[in-house]
Formats: C-alpha cells, sequence, structure tokens
C-alpha cells in the first residue's frame, strides 16, 4: 500500500482593514496674533502683578510689550495694542501743530548740503518757513546749503538725509505754506519719536501708554 504525505496547508491570516480610515487632522497654526493672546491670557501671574491704574479720565492694566514695538494694556476688560511709535508720532505731531518747535539746538559743526537746481531754490524760497520750523539754513554756492541748527529733538538725526528729504518735499508741495508746515511737522514728529525695536523701561511705557491713553485725539 503506498501512502503518501502531504504538507497541511497554512493558512493566512490578514489583517482586514477597514473601509474607512480615521485620519488625524494636522494641528492648526495659530496666528501670530493669537498666540499672543494665548500667552496673555493664560498668564494670571501677570494679571495679577499688573500695575492698576486709576485716573479721573482712565484705567488701565499695563500688562508688557511684544517685539519692542506694540505695548499691551488691559482696558475695560479688552487687551490692547498700541504701536508705541505711530503713537508717539501722532502726540508729537498735535504738539507741534499747537505751539510750534520750541527748542532750536545749534550744530557744533554746519552741515553742507549739496541738492539739485529745484531744490535749492525751493529751500531758499522757503528759509523762514523752514525758521519758524527749528532750521536755520542759509545759501552755500549755488548748489549747496548750510545748515546751522535743527530742532533740538532732531541733533541725532543724519541732517544731510534729512535736508534732502526736507528740499525734495518743498518741492512737492510747492508754495501752499500750510502743506509745507504740515510735511515739515510730520517729518520732524516722525523722526523725534519713539522707534519700534528700541528697548524701554516697564516704568517708562507704563507712563507712555497713560499719555497716550488719556490723549483723545490719538
Amino acid at each position: 500500500v503506498e501512502i503518501s504525505f502531504s504538507e497541511p496547508a497554512v493558512q493566512k491570516q490578514q489583517e482586514e482593514k477597514p473601509v474607512f480610515q480615521k485620519t488625524e487632522e494636522p494641528p492648526r497654526k495659530e496666528k501670530p496674533y493669537e498666540q499672543i493672546l494665548s500667552v496673555i491670557l493664560s498668564d494670571d501671574e501677570k494679571f495679577e502683578n499688573a500695575t492698576f491704574i486709576e485716573d479721573d479720565d482712565i484705567d488701565f492694566k499695563y500688562i508688557g510689550e511684544v517685539f519692542r514695538t506694540y505695548i499691551i494694556v488691559q482696558k475695560k476688560g479688552s487687551i490692547w495694542f498700541v504701536d508705541k511709535h505711530a503713537a508717539h508720532e501722532r502726540i508729537l505731531y498735535d504738539k507741534l501743530k499747537r505751539e510750534g518747535v520750541t527748542e532750536v539746538q545749534t550744530l557744533l559743526s554746519p552741515v553742507s548740503v549739496t541738492l539739485s537746481r529745484e531744490e535749492h531754490r525751493a529751500v531758499l524760497d522757503n528759509i523762514e518757513l523752514l525758521k519758524k520750523s527749528g532750521f536755520e539754513v542759509e545759501e552755500f554756492g549755488t548748489a549747496a546749503i548750510l545748515v546751522r541748527a535743527v530742532p533740538a529733538s532732531l541733533v541725532k538725526t543724519d541732517v544731510m538725509f534729512l535736508m534732502c528729504d526736507i528740499a525734495a518735499n518743498l518741492v512737492k508741495f510747492g508754495k501752499a505754506e500750510t502743506d509745507i508746515l504740515d510735511d515739515l511737522y510730520h517729518n520732524i514728529a516722525c523722526r523725534s519719536a519713539i522707534k519700534g525695536g528700541n528697548q524701554q523701561s516697564d516704568a517708562e511705557l507704563e507712563e507712555f501708554a497713560r499719555r497716550i491713553l488719556s490723549d483723545n485725539s490719538v
């Protein structure tokens, strides 16, 4: 009798795959302002230690600063982000409109500025307006001016670049006195204001926040 042996059948177990597979959604990226708010609103200690200021006209909590540009305050249940440069510029501009330039600084060494023929003429035609804005200039040859004094707040500014900018705007605005003065005041305010990126102490920023929030024109 012939007996044959065969190998037993091997049953392969296959994992059953569901028809629908659950996939996890990628985490949503928070927008920058959401990240800032989440940090602020979750930091109870910061709120507890924040300075609460009471005034006849304003009340707020100074919280801090982000990016060395925005002052953060809590006011009447809201979070405020104040652009310190833009706000300071507006305060200075309004003051210039009311009072004009009150402090002028004579330069240790007069600065010679070379201009185009059109710009040179425009500056000479508006010497009195420039003087009213704190700039003491005089003719210096056929294509240059000599700057002897500037507003005190602009002593550390690049005077040559500043006067080139002013001269170009004088040509642009022509002979309208109000437009010329307005542009000069804007220029002075912008260059004199606190700059974004500069570091100030919490005490300085807190006082600055008070000034901004108490000024209805800002």
